[in-house]
């Protein structure tokens, strides 16, 4: 999934967002950084985000909707594509012994919590998987590990534990969602943009900004 651009152009640490910029054709240029000399005389340096995409991921069940859910949560959408895989192996109408239903495996007190009418939809279902999850994160300090324990034993038992509770299950599911994240992860490919400089070869450029240029 490509993500939006946004450039920065940075003074002594502060950000400055220009009104407009005149568009310039940088020929294929490879990247380098640079720096831009502008009418109030200051020199700034050009700073690009770097853009990622997982070709990868295009070829999996539910990718759209995965990456939706994922985006909202603040997710990788690599981690709830391996959450998935784990729980329900992509089966929207998968049930679990203990109730767990739909891709994200929601227990109906889950499913209640986030307003989910009908876990075996998927659009829905991985919404409130990929807050819950989300939540769990941000009480966990972001520990990937802690964070799926508590999505498959509870938040409880992992706070009782401060740890991943030793249960078997929990002990076998947490490596596999992890050790398929990671698979995934592994496939990311940076992407090329139009605004990467090559310093040996571009002249002097300059910006027109309102309020700063003639």
């Amino acid at each position: 999934m490509f993500r939006s651009l946004s450039i920065i152009l940075t003074l002594a640490g502060a950000i400055v967002w220009p009104a407009c910029a005149e568009q310039l054709d940088w020929g294929g240029l490879s990247a380098a950084s640079y720096r831009l000399n502008l009418a109030d005389g200051q020199r700034y340096r050009l700073a690009v985000d770097t853009v990622k995409t997982n070709p990868r991921l295009a070829d999996l069940p539910f990718n759209g909707l995965v990456e939706e859910a994922a985006d909202a949560a603040r997710l990788d959408p690599e981690l709830l594509h391996a959450l998935v895989h784990v729980e329900s192996g992509y089966n929207h109408r998968a049930v679990s012994p203990k109730g767990a239903t739909g891709l994200a495996q929601l227990m109906p007190g889950t499913a209640k919590r986030f307003k989910v009418r009908d876990p075996s939809q998927p659009r829905d279902n991985l919404r409130a998987g990929a807050h819950y999850l989300r939540e769990l994160m941000d009480r966990f300090g972001d520990d990937v590990s802690l964070a799926l324990a508590a999505y498959n034993a509870g938040e409880g038992a992992v706070s009782r534990y401060g740890r991943i509770p030793p249960y078997a299950e929990t002990r076998a599911y947490v490596p596999r969602v992890i050790e398929r994240y990671q698979r995934l992860m592994s496939t990311r490919e940076a992407l090329p943009t139009p605004y990467q400089l090559d310093q040996r070869a571009v002249p002097r450029i300059r910006l027109r900004i309102p309020g700063l240029d003639g």
